[in-house]
């Protein structure tokens, strides 16, 4: 069978995985997104996500993603594009284009009721980096998530439930061990004194030595 296509309804073809997510509107950025609407590019569903953990390198992050109308990305595009062109997978959109206080107050009423329309949230994705890499998905009950707070909500440590911080304690030392063993490959490539000498056989040559 070939491989599944990575989907958010899939939540298994996620882990890891090349992100579905492949338009990502981060309306919350610190040294990645925090927060925003994205689309999965197999299913086509948009959502509203918000960061409820991640690591101390920042590099992994643990999101909460709610269910929003299917237009609701395109809305959110139509709001800032007049002033500042999309840049997919992951935009930024800049606010301070928009040419007033009121229109910039304009504007964060249209997104605020646009993530108001989305549904209680029901899965929960980690990913590295950007997002152009996803972890692990999972379903997990609408109580569990709803009862979450935003990282930028906590106050202390101690108010991220203990399953949810050894779940990104769990990721990041496996995004860690991933990455120290990309960096000794490459190293390894890069010290190797292999050089073929002379010309490679021609495609002729090869075939006649079988």
């Amino acid at each position: 069978m070939p491989p599944t296509r990575p989907c958010c309804q899939d939540p298994a073809s996620l882990s890891p995985a090349t992100s579905p997510f492949t338009r990502i509107i981060a309306l919350g950025f610190y040294d990645g997104p925090t927060s925003g609407v994205l689309q999965c590019e197999a299913c086509a569903r948009v959502y509203r996500f918000d960061m409820l953990d991640w690591d101390d390198d920042h590099e992994v992050r643990v999101f909460r993603l709610a269910a929003l109308p299917p237009q609701s990305l395109d809305e959110c595009v139509a709001i800032f594009s007049p002033t500042d062109a999309p840049r997919w997978p992951v935009w930024v959109p800049e606010r301070s284009k928009l040419p007033s206080e009121e229109a910039r107050e304009s504007a964060d009423r249209a997104v605020e009721g646009i993530l108001h329309q989305a549904e209680s949230a029901e899965l929960l994705v980690a990913w590295a980096g950007y997002g152009q890499v996803t972890l692990v998905a999972k379903q997990v009950p609408v109580e569990t998530l709803r009862e979450l707070p935003d990282w930028f909500s906590v106050e202390n440590l101690a108010e991220i439930q203990k399953w949810l911080h050894d779940l990104t304690a769990e990721l990041s030392a496996k995004e860690k061990a991933r990455a120290e063993a990309v960096r000794r490959f490459l190293a390894h490539a890069q010290a190797s004194t292999f050089r073929s000498e002379g010309p490679y056989p021609s495609r002729d040559e090869l075939h006649e030595r079988r």
